[in-house]
Formats: structure tokens, sequence, C-alpha cells
């Protein structure tokens, strides 16, 4: 059986498929080359996390650092120092997103000092210029799937084409629920309410 997972407003609420229970974190890993592993696959730069806990192990060779704005770990916000969630190399750290971020992984101690190695976003794929709803229209809703054979261009899934939404918008990221909650891709797109047509539609 196909699984889906779908999160919708209260107003559209109702589920299909199976979705498995949240996890107590996702794990990331930077590996030399800026290469990156979520739960041990490696995954495209920019992957899309869902979770709010993220256990992060630096194998890049140096250590690096977040400045990304809605990203903290021990209380510190990453962006106010830093120090404050620098990973050393080999070593762990566990970062908190309670909302969108997009996680830009910066050389700290390498050969380029300051500039990006990596990149993962984290909550439906928000973060910096991420679209937001308005105070007077519903939250934004977050689908997934398992991903087909074909990729996620291959997605058919036309009982999620809720509110008058399309089909297609769907790109590969990551889910922890996917493989039995062993965690693997998934794809996943973002549907936003338009005020202007009164529908939903996909993010873009």
């Amino acid at each position: 059986m196909k699984r889906v997972l779908v999160a919708v407003p209260a107003a559209l609420a109702f589920s299909i498929g199976l979705a498995q229970p949240a996890q107590a974190a996702t794990n990331v890993e930077l590996r030399p080359g800026g290469l990156l592993f979520i739960g041990g696959v490696q995954v495209p730069d920019g992957t899309n996390i869902n979770d709010t806990i993220i256990n992060f192990t630096n194998n890049f060779g140096s250590d690096v650092t977040f400045t990304t704005s809605g990203l903290s770990s021990g209380g510190n916000a990453c962006n106010t120092n830093p120090n404050n969630c620098r990973v050393n190399n080999t070593a762990t750290r566990t970062l908190t997103a309670p909302g969108p971020a997009n996680a830009v992984i910066i050389d700290f101690s390498g050969t380029n000092p300051g500039s990006p190695v990596g990149r993962f976003l984290v909550n439906s794929g928000g973060g910096e210029g991420a679209t937001s709803a308005t105070s007077d229209s519903p939250r934004p809703v977050l689908q997934q799937v398992e991903t087909p054979v074909g990729g996620c261009e291959a997605v058919a899934a036309p009982e999620l084409n809720i509110g008058g939404a399309g089909s297609g918008g769907w790109g590969l990221s990551w889910a922890q629920w996917a493989n039995e909650g062993a965690g693997g891709p998934v794809c996943t797109r973002t549907l936003v309410y338009s005020t202007v047509l009164g529908a939903w539609t996909t993010s873009p």
C-alpha cells in the first residue's frame, strides 16, 4: 500500500495512509567534500528535514559552524555568535529548530573560513525568503509521499489536491517516517492558500 503523510489545517483535517510517530531527533552528518548524509543515507545539498531536533556530526575535516537564524544549540541562538553552534571536527552537536530554517554550514577552521560548505533546510523547506501565510489566511500545508520509482516528478496522488490545488510541485526531501520509521527520501510539497484566487496552490 502506498503510504502518504499529509499535514493539514484543522478545517481540512483528515488522514491518508499511516504516519509514523515523531522521533527524538534526526541524525545529520557532513563528510569530506561537503557530502551530506541523513540517517546514514547520502542526500542532495539543500535537502529538507522535518524535525525540531537535529544531531549534527561533523566529519568534514575541519571545524564548521552555523550562523543561521532559527537555529540554536544549548539555548544559544546560532546567529548571535559563531561559537554558539560551532561543531569541532569529528564532534556531534545537537541543534534545535522550532520553525523553518535555512541551515547553511560554514567552514570555521579549514582552508576557506567563512565560506559555505553545505546546506540543509529545516521544516517544510522554509527559512530565509520562505513564503509565509498572512494572519487572515490558513497556514501552509505540508504534504509528503514515499518516493515513487520514477522520482518526484512521477508522483500521482490526486487525493492530495485539496481545495483546488493542482498536481505537481513535488521535490525530494527526507523524513524519519519513511521506510517503516528508519528514515529515507520522500517527495514533499507545500500548499499555500491564495486569497486572490480563493484556492490552494503549490508553493514556488
